[in-house]
C-alpha cells in the first residue's frame, strides 16, 4: 500500500446488497452470502488487496429495429464479474453516486444524463425510458416550429481515456484515489477477460449450442443463461482455473485476455454505467450552456444525445459543436 496515503473510510451508512447485486450464477469465485459480501465491499483494506477474477464475455444480440421487412441486429460485448467483484462494483457505484449527484446538483444539469439514474416523477416513482422520451416529445410539442438533432457516440465504453476517467474520479471524491478505489478503477481499467464460449469448450461443459445437447429450445438457450441456472457451485476449482484456464499445466494456452490499451472499460458490471455517465461531466455542462443560450433543450442516454433547437437556430451548427466537443473528450 503506498505510504503517505490514507485509505478512505466509508463514513456513509454501510452499504447492504440487493437480491439484483447478489444474483445466483457460477463463476470462477463460489457463491458467498450477502453478508459476507458486504462484509468484503465495505472493508477498504479488504477491497485494496483484493485479487478481482477475469471476466466472462459473451455477446448480447438483438433487433433494433425493421426496415423494408428486414432485421437489423445489433451486437455488443459484455462482461460478467464475478461474484465477490461484482459486489465491490455495485458497493462503489453507490459510494460515489451520491457524489455524482451532488455534482450534478452543483452544475445545475441533473435533467441532461437521463440514463442509468433514479429519475423522480410526479406522483412518486422513478422515470422509465418511455416516460424519458415522452418528456422529450413534450418538449418538442411545446416548442413548436422546432429541428431535432440526434448525435450517437460510437463504441462509447470501449472508447473511455482512462487518464480523464482517473482526473474525473478523484474530482468527484475530492482527494487523489485511496488505495480501494485504486484497485477498483485498476480493475476497470486494465481487466482481464475470458471468452465464454472459449471456456465451455475448454472444460468440456455442457454446450446449450450444441445439436446433441438437449432439446430444440434447450440449445437456443444462451450460455449465460446456464450460468444463470447455477448448475454449478463454482464454475471450475481453483486448481482447474490456475492449470486449464490459465494455462499453467502447459496443455494449452492461457485463455485470459488482457485490455493493454490506455482506453477502454468493460460494459456490463454494476459500476460502468456510472463511469460512463461521470466521464461526460464536463460535456454535459458545456452542451446544456451552448444549447439553452439557443431557446433549446438536450438530453444524453449514455452514448446517444438529442437536441430540441428552436427552428431559427441552424442545426448543423449543433452536429459541428457536438462532434468537435466530442472528439477532444471521447475522440469519437
Amino acid at each position: 500500500m503506498p505510504s503517505g496515503v490514507a485509505v478512505s473510510t466509508h463514513s456513509d451508512t454501510e452499504w447492504e446488497p440487493r437480491d439484483k447485486d447478489v444474483k445466483r450464477y457460477i463463476h470462477f469465485d463460489r457463491d458467498l452470502s450477502k453478508q459476507a459480501l458486504a462484509a468484503i465491499a465495505n472493508d477498504p483494506k479488504r477491497v485494496a488487496y483484493h485479487a478481482f477474477f477475469p471476466m466472462l464475455r459473451f455477446h448480447e444480440e438483438w433487433t433494433k429495429y425493421r426496415k423494408q421487412n428486414q432485421r437489423k441486429k445489433k451486437v455488443r460485448p459484455l462482461r460478467y464479474a464475478a461474484r465477490i467483484d461484482a459486489a465491490i462494483y455495485a458497493r462503489y457505484r453507490a459510494l460515489l453516486t451520491s457524489h455524482y449527484e451532488q455534482e450534478l446538483s452543483k452544475r445545475n444539469i441533473g435533467d441532461v444524463p437521463v440514463a442509468y439514474r433514479r429519475l423522480p416523477k410526479d406522483g412518486g416513482g422513478n422515470k422509465c425510458n418511455i416516460e424519458i422520451a415522452r418528456d422529450v416529445f413534450s418538449h418538442i410539442r411545446d416548442m413548436g416550429d422546432c429541428t431535432v438533432t440526434v448525435v450517437d457516440i460510437k463504441s462509447y465504453f470501449e472508447s473511455l481515456d482512462h487518464a480523464r476517467i482517473k482526473l474525473v474520479w478523484e474530482r468527484l471524491l475530492g482527494q487523489p484515489l485511496p488505495p480501494d478505489h485504486t484497485a477498483v478503477f485498476k480493475s476497470l481499467t486494465k481487466y482481464s477477460i475470458v471468452d465464454l464460449d472459449k471456456l465451455f469448450q475448454r472444460l468440456k461443459l455442457n454446450d446449450p449450442d450444441s445439436p446433441s445437447s438437449g432439446t430444440r429450445s434447450q440449445r437456443r438457450m444462451r450460455k449465460i443463461d446456464v450460468l444463470k441456472a447455477n448448475r454449478y457451485k463454482q464454475i471450475c476449482s481453483t486448481k482447474e482455473f490456475r492449470e486449464i484456464v490459465l494455462g499453467a499445466d502447459g496443455s494449452a494456452p492461457s485463455l485470459l485476455q488482457k485490455n493493454g490499451f490506455d482506453f477502454g472499460i468493460p460494459q456490463g458490471t454494476p459500476i460502468s454505467d456510472l463511469v460512463a455517465n461521470f466521464y461526460l461531466l464536463d460535456f454535459d455542462e458545456e452542451m446544456k450552456v451552448w444549447v439553452s443560450a439557443r431557446g433549446g433543450i438536450c438530453r444524453r442516454y449514455s452514448d446517444d444525445i438529442v437536441v430540441v433547437l428552436p427552428r431559427s437556430e441552424n442545426p448543423m451548427e449543433a452536429k459541428s459543436f457536438f462532434s468537435v466537443q466530442l472528439s477532444s473528450t471521447v475522440g469519437s
